[in-house]
């Protein structure tokens, strides 16, 4: 009897030792699977947000074109014309903060202004990245005092740009979700400008924000 007594007691340890390792196992899988959430809601979060509250931009042309003129007066309006910019040697940075019509909070601009040399052209991927393409704008400025050159140097930044804009485009779209969904949203927020184009099957939209100064 008190051996059939020691076994039973025995068992019911060793049942109460199973229950807690099964309620162990399902509450370390329920807290997983609320961190792996949590993580990913995070992760998209934060891909919106940067891409809502940063925008860089990048002005490029011929040199004594009137980049940096441009810069300098879309950063401050009232400067003087007198004041006449150095030449800009290989890649500036400047930025500029300004309300958005859709949010309580600033913009930040980061600006690159792209010497005219050159030698300087291959320093345009530097601001062009996947952290960066998916809230962009390209400027070109064109030396119409020199109208020879315009058409030339037109086709060679549109072919540069658009390449590099489409491969950290396509680099977003593999980084996570959140930037697969802004990479689609840029391409489709493009093509819709342009649905009700008599010949929009025939047309491709440059990939991203795009304005020619002359």
């Amino acid at each position: 009897a008190a051996a059939a007594a020691a076994r039973r007691r025995y068992r019911g340890r060793m049942s109460k030792v199973k229950r807690k390792d099964v309620r162990s196992k399902g509450d370390e899988d329920l807290e997983n699977s609320i961190l792996a959430r949590l993580t990913k809601e995070h992760q998209q979060a934060s891909v919106g947000e940067e891409f809502a509250n940063d925008v860089t931009i990048l002005v490029c042309g011929n040199k004594k074109c009137g980049k940096t003129s441009l810069v300098d007066r879309f950063i401050n309006p009232a400067k003087d014309e007198k004041d006449q910019p150095k030449p800009t040697v290989a890649l500036d940075y400047k930025f500029a903060r300004a309300a958005s019509e859709n949010s309580t909070s600033k913009v930040l601009a980061h600006i690159y202004d792209l010497g005219g040399e050159e030698t300087n052209d291959d320093l345009a991927a530097i601001p062009i990245s996947p952290a960066t393409v998916g809230n962009m704008v390209l400027a070109v400025v064109l030396d119409l005092s020199e109208p020879h050159t315009a058409m030339p140097t037109l086709d060679k930044w549109l072919k540069k740009l658009q390449a590099l804009v489409a491969r950290h485009l396509a680099a977003l779209g593999q980084e996570s979700e959140g930037g697969a969904r802004r990479a689609e949203m840029v391409r489709a927020g493009r093509q819709e400008l342009f649905e009700a184009h008599p010949d929009a099957p025939a047309l491709n939209p440059f990939p991203v924000q795009l304005a020619i100064f002359g």
